[in-house]
C-alpha cells in the first residue's frame, strides 16, 4: 500500500473516532489547543520552569541555613542563558535566586549583591554551548561564591561556615551538571 493511501486512511480513521461522540470530540480539541499551546508557549514555559526549579530548590535552607551549598540557580542560570541568551539567563538567575531566598525566609544583607552576581554569571554563561556545560557551571559557581563568600567573609560571617558553604557548593554544583544537565539540555532544545 502506498504512504498517501496508508496516511489517508489513518487520517479517515482518526476522524471517525473523533466525530462519534461529543465526549470524543472535546478530547479532541482540548488535545489540539493544549498542543498548540505547548508549541507555541514551549519556551516561555522553558523559563518559568527553570525559575520555579531554581527557586524551589532553596526551600532546604529554612532548616540547613547557609551551612550546605545545594541550589539549582546555577545550572538554570547557564542552561537558559546558553540556550536564550544573556538576557534570558540574567534574569532567570535574578528571579530565581530572590524568589528562592524569599521562599525558605533567608532575606539578609547579600540579597541585593546575590542578584546581581546571578545576573552576572548569566551574562557570562551566554559565551558557552551546550557542549560546556559543566565547565560554564563550575566557572559560574567559582565566581558567584568568590564574590560571595568574600562578601559574608567582610560582613562578619565564620570562616569555618564560609569554607563548608564553599566545598559543599563545589561539590553539589559538580554533581548537578554532571548529571542533571545531560537531562534537561535535551529538553530545552526540544523542537516542535
Amino acid at each position: 500500500m502506498q504512504p498517501k493511501k496508508i496516511l489517508a486512511k489513518s487520517l479517515h480513521y482518526i476522524l471517525r473516532y473523533v466525530f462519534r461522540s461529543e465526549k470524543h470530540l472535546k478530547i479532541a480539541i482540548i488535545a489540539a489547543v493544549l498542543l498548540s499551546a505547548l508549541a507555541l508557549f514551549y519556551n516561555y514555559l522553558i523559563v518559568i520552569f527553570f525559575i520555579a526549579l531554581g527557586a524551589v530548590s532553596l526551600i532546604h535552607t529554612i532548616w540547613t541555613k547557609n551551612y550546605i551549598g545545594f541550589e539549582l540557580c546555577t545550572l538554570a542560570t547557564v542552561i537558559c542563558a546558553i540556550k536564550f541568551g544573556p538576557l534570558v539567563g540574567a534574569v532567570v538567575g535574578a528571579t530565581s535566586i530572590v524568589l528562592g531566598l524569599i521562599l525558605s525566609i533567608n532575606l539578609d544583607a547579600g540579597l541585593f549583591l546575590a542578584a546581581v552576581m546571578f545576573g552576572v554569571i548569566g551574562v557570562i554563561a551566554s559565551f558557552f554551548t551546550f557542549q560546556q556545560v559543566l565547565f560554564a557551571g563550575m566557572l559560574c559557581a567559582i565566581i558567584y561564591d568568590a564574590v560571595m563568600v568574600g562578601f559574608y567573609l567582610f560582613m562578619g560571617s565564620s570562616p569555618v561556615t564560609s569554607g563548608i558553604y564553599f566545598i559543599t557548593h563545589m561539590l553539589t554544583t559538580y554533581y548537578v551538571f554532571m548529571f542533571l544537565a545531560p537531562v534537561f539540555v535535551p529538553i530545552v532544545n526540544a523542537k516542535f
